[in-house]
């Protein structure tokens, strides 16, 4: 008296009870038969025995679950479309990609991923508008893109504070110890890993040239202008020199 499960490529499976197509079968006259006693009867037996009427919102819930464990142990969802999670012990625990566990732990990174490209080409349904507000609620970064320009911003802007100017190469790299910046040598061990701040400020000068975002850009351009930006940074040195040469022949 007990069911098993046929593996589809046994020869059993072909004569086999096809209990995976009778449940489907079941969802679908849920939706589309009319409200008789008969199916009113069927889905309260169903309910009994824990139908799932739609498994892709079940999957949905079980992944959003996870994303706000995540996110309660971690305070945030900063995490790469190659981040991979294992549950233990309530705990949520990300696996590096070198560890033997990578390959089945859970797709968290990869799921937030289909969540953004879900919120800009599905249909404007009220699933998807509850899904969006239930992520807002656990700090969804939509765009992670726009979250690393305000990370690398608000370092610029510590190095405004203090230092005065944005006047670095592009081979300025800097850490950050006790909220203070440190300036940091390019024969350091500390060099290889440290915030690459200057190829950052570079490519915000690029980036006015190319994107194709202007409301963005605008809004980029004016906070950078904030913290003295220096746009063309060859023009700076020239007249710096100048003004410099000038006062040393007065």
């Amino acid at each position: 008296n007990r069911l098993i499960l046929v593996d589809k490529n046994t020869p059993e499976y072909e004569n086999a009870i096809r209990l995976g197509q009778w449940i489907d079968s079941q969802r679908q006259s849920s939706k589309n038969n009319l409200d008789t006693e008969e199916l009113c009867t069927h889905i309260e037996k169903l309910n009994q025995i824990g139908m799932i009427w739609d498994p892709k919102e079940k999957k949905w819930e079980e992944n959003y679950n996870i994303a706000k464990m995540y996110y309660e142990q971690y305070g945030n969802l900063k995490i790469s479309a190659e981040g991979r999670v294992i549950i233990s012990e309530n705990n949520v625990i990300l696996v590096d990609k070198n560890a033997s566990e990578y390959e089945n732990a859970i797709r968290l990174g990869q799921w937030l991923n289909s969540q953004r490209l879900s919120s800009k080409t599905s249909l404007d349904t009220e699933e998807l508008r509850t899904h969006i507000e239930k992520l807002n609620q656990i700090g969804m970064i939509w765009n992670p893109m726009d979250n690393n320009w305000e990370k690398n911003y608000n370092i610029a802007k510590m190095y405004y504070e203090q230092y005065g100017n944005l006047n670095i190469n592009q081979r300025c790299r800097v850490i950050i110890s006790n909220n203070k910046l440190i300036l940091v040598d390019k024969d350091a061990p500390e060099y290889e890993n440290a915030v690459r701040l200057g190829q950052w400020i570079d490519l915000q000068r690029k980036s006015i040239k190319k994107s194709s975002n202007p409301d963005e850009i605008r809004t980029h351009v004016e906070k950078l202008n904030q913290i003295g930006m220096i746009w063309d940074l060859q023009e700076y040195n020239f007249i710096n020199k100048k003004i410099t040469s000038n006062n040393s022949n007065k």
